[in-house]
């Protein structure tokens, strides 16, 4: 068996689209308070003319979005905390590889949370797209193509995993 080779299909299921959409909402329930209180206070030190402080908040913002959208995930075994709640996970398609944290914090953070304006929206356009081109509807994400992952469901899979 090659490197190259994919996920056995019937050894994982996809996880379905909706219980993606429900981890995505409840990592940013978790999220968009904690950056608002640390932009909120860095905004308040900045008019007080408190630079220090100001900075301080912004450099903890990043050290949460880190330890959020890097650090627990790959503790987790690909898990953020809403995929943890939901029983999904994120497994590399080559079976003996793991992403680093490099990887998840791009994948969880910069492309979900940081771009996730453009990106979520485009997905949905994507899978659409391609299921009138194919006919029958993708199970896989645009991002997850991007970083050679597939999202599965933990709960169907729990003797195989």
């Amino acid at each position: 068996m090659t490197k190259t080779n994919l996920i056995n299909k019937e050894r994982y299921d996809n996880a379905p689209i909706i219980k993606r959409l429900f981890a995505y909402l409840i990592d940013i329930c978790i999220y968009a308070p904690l950056a608002f209180l640390f932009i909120l206070s860095s905004k308040v030190y900045a008019f007080e003319n408190n630079t220090q402080k100001s900075y301080f908040m912004i450099i903890c913002l990043i050290i949460v979005s880190i330890f959020l959208f890097a650090y627990i995930p790959k503790k987790l075994n690909g898990q953020t905390i809403g995929k943890k709640i939901m029983g999904i996970r994120i497994k590399h398609i080559n079976d003996g590889d793991e992403l680093s944290y490099w990887m998840y914090f791009l994948r969880e953070y910069f492309a979900k949370i940081g771009m996730g304006i453009l990106i979520i929206p485009m997905m949905f356009l994507y899978s659409i797209f391609v299921g009138i081109a194919k006919r029958s509807f993708p199970k896989t994400f645009m991002l997850d193509h991007l970083f050679s992952v597939r999202v599965i469901d933990v709960r169907k899979n729990i003797k195989q995993v």
